[in-house]
């Protein structure tokens, strides 16, 4: 049995095709490589993922991954996700 914060775990509530509200989501990091530019997503049950553009978050794609920002597209809308205030 897999802990509950295991890789194969994180991915799987990563990219499960279920819908996850985007406002209960959170950024708390982006990786500085813009080769290779990951995002690091605190999901609403409180678990963190390292995410890629192309990669899917519930029912959202993600489109772009920016300077203090990603971009999730669902269908025709899109939204930004920023860096929460401090």
């Amino acid at each position: 049995m897999s802990s509950p914060n295991s890789p194969a775990r994180l991915g799987d509530l990563a990219t499960s095709r279920t819908r996850i509200s985007r406002r209960d989501m959170t950024l708390p990091g982006i990786s500085d490589n813009a080769a290779n530019r990951r995002a690091l997503i605190r999901l609403p049950n409180g678990r963190t993922v390292s995410i890629r553009t192309g990669d899917r978050l519930g029912t959202d794609g993600v489109a772009a991954i920016e300077d203090g920002r990603i971009i999730l597209q669902r269908k025709s809308s899109a939204v930004a996700l920023t860096f929460p205030p401090r």
